[in-house]
């Protein structure tokens, strides 16, 4: 298996020495396909690629335009292929003296369609990872640029237009916002924005649960 993992800072793994919840997944993916490996065959039947993908920064839009291009090199039509999207939290950003959203709900929708499109093309194991929670005290304004601003009040918005979305096109949906907000985002949040590396490690737990755990 190919597993690719598009996304931003928290996909990239900032803020945490193992590499984020894709390098967490990496390892426990890695660690199953050598504990099934043998010396007659060069690969288990476990092994898998995982390729991280997330810049930091990023948005829909940067994804949607930076997608295909990270995909084609490494894409493999003789290997099951999986795909994973994690992106939308740094869409929600509202910048005070514009007065405007990093992106507009409407083509934040949009742009997860053709990107849900794009990557139909490569697979049917398409998935959208939802967006986590912020700690207002450090993010409503963003402490170290004040113009910007996270709210969870956005946040939910745009999680809300992303879990419909998947609803829409029966696509798995996994979603981190309702799991985490009822948790104690002063341990988990190293900024107010980014997972620590606790926040990553729970982040991992409920992907590779949620997406792996009685995969054959």
């Amino acid at each position: 298996m190919t597993l690719f993992c598009f996304g931003d800072s928290i996909t990239y793994g900032n803020w945490d020495a193992e590499g984020g919840w894709v390098g967490r997944l990496r390892k426990n993916l890695d660690s199953k396909s050598l504990a099934a490996y043998t010396a007659n065959e060069l690969y288990s039947k476990y092994y898998t690629l995982t390729y991280n993908l997330g810049i930091p920064g990023d948005t829909s839009a940067g994804l949607l335009e930076r997608f295909e291009s990270e995909m084609i090199p490494r894409f493999n039509p003789d290997e099951l292929t999986v795909i994973i999207f994690a992106i939308g939290i740094n869409d929600t950003r509202y910048y005070q003296k514009a007065k405007q959203y990093e992106t507009e709900p409407g083509v934040y929708e949009q742009n997860l369609w053709d990107l849900w499109e794009i990557a139909k093309k490569y697979t049917a194991d398409v998935a959208f990872i939802g967006l986590t929670p912020v700690n207002e005290a450090f993010s409503n304004p963003v402490n170290w640029e004040p113009d910007k601003i996270y709210s969870n009040e956005v946040i939910e918005k745009y999680n809300d237009i992303l879990r419909n979305f998947c609803k829409s096109r029966e696509t798995p949906f996994i979603d981190l916002y309702e799991r985490m907000r009822g948790m104690n985002l002063n341990q988990l949040l190293e900024d107010g924005i980014h997972p620590n590396s606790e926040g990553h490690k729970i982040m991992e737990e409920i992907i590779r649960k949620e997406m792996f755990e009685g995969r054959d």
